[in-house]
């Protein structure tokens, strides 16, 4: 099964391919191969190495589309940014990751399809 996620770096939005494929004694084998990379500004929010308010609220990011939810809508990142002013803050909000209900819906699908191929063979 290929699926293709968006995995960024705070210097770079970045989209994969990961394949996922069976092996021997029921392993899994993961393999995600960079497909592109689009350069851009710094996003400090995304920087692992910067401070964190852990008592602030969370942020979500979506860990295959990379999209972060924030008052309830999933947008991107930059957008986030400037709906809650993270440039004037000198430290950032706690980050977690998940999976927007988008993206869940199409890999419930995904996965739904490869089940369906293997009760076909």
């Amino acid at each position: 099964m290929q699926v293709p996620l968006r995995c960024d770096a705070p210097h770079a939005r970045r989209w994969f391919e990961m394949t996922v494929s069976p092996e021997a004694d029921d392993h899994v084998h993961f393999q995600s191969v960079l497909v592109f990379e689009e350069l851009r500004e710094p996003v400090a929010f995304l920087d692992a190495f910067v401070e964190r308010d852990t008592t602030d609220d969370e942020i979500a990011l979506c860990t295959w589309c990379a999209q972060a939810e924030y008052e309830g809508e999933w947008c991107e990142v930059e957008d986030v940014v400037r709906r809650a002013r993270l440039l004037e803050r000198a430290v950032m909000p706690p980050v977690v990751h998940g999976v927007c209900s988008a993206c869940r819906d199409e890999l419930s699908r995904e996965c739904s399809l490869v089940g369906a191929d293997e009760v076909d063979d």
